[in-house]
């Protein structure tokens, strides 16, 4: 099964060095490289995946840890590439389905690492799924709707700031939909 990366930021893939990428993209708090970054299991057929659980995992990583996105996301299907060793591992999302298919990459040296990039900038094209903002928040609008108990929890606690951001977001996303529908 396709193994994807959610990028941190769009145009971080559009470097072309790879040094560049992995200190950008895999980097540790504390500056050092990521020799475990995080990945996501999804069905599909090679490198293939399915989109609507690159959806769904994307959009539940995405209200877990980060703020919403101004722009499109740009993952990145990693298999095949470099000798990592892959872990199953908890997630730390709020979401059951985002928990139960995150793995981990293993690299042994930061050298690993970077020539893991450099294999997926090789076929980059061929290996970037995008989402949409507009398909982000049509997942997130939808989950909320059909109350879903996780989506309720997760966006439900509005005093948050990035709860806030999000309910935010969506409220404007809402609207401007339903502006385009008149």
């Amino acid at each position: 099964m396709p193994l994807v990366r959610i990028g941190k930021r769009r145009a971080v893939w559009d470097e072309p060095d790879p040094d560049e990428i992995a200190k950008t993209e895999f980097r540790n708090k504390d500056g050092s490289l990521d020799l475990r970054p995080s990945v996501y299991e999804v069905d599909g057929s090679g490198t293939m995946p399915a989109m609507g659980q690159v959806v769904r995992v994307h959009a539940e990583h995405t209200v877990s840890l980060i703020s919403p996105p101004r722009g499109d996301g740009d993952d990145v299907v990693v298999d095949g590439c470099g000798n990592p060793t892959v872990h199953a591992s908890a997630g730390d999302t709020q979401f059951d389905f985002a928990n139960a298919r995150h793995r981990e990459l293993y690299f042994e040296t930061d050298e690993d690492l970077v020539e893991f990039v450099r294999q997926v900038l090789a076929t980059l094209p061929a290996r970037r799924v995008q989402v949409s903002r507009g398909q982000l928040f049509a997942y997130i609008a939808s989950r909320v709707d059909m109350n879903d108990p996780e989506w309720v929890r997760a966006l439900g606690r509005g005093e948050a700031r990035e709860a806030k951001g999000w309910n935010q977001e969506l409220a404007k996303w809402r609207k401007r939909e339903a502006e385009a529908k008149k």
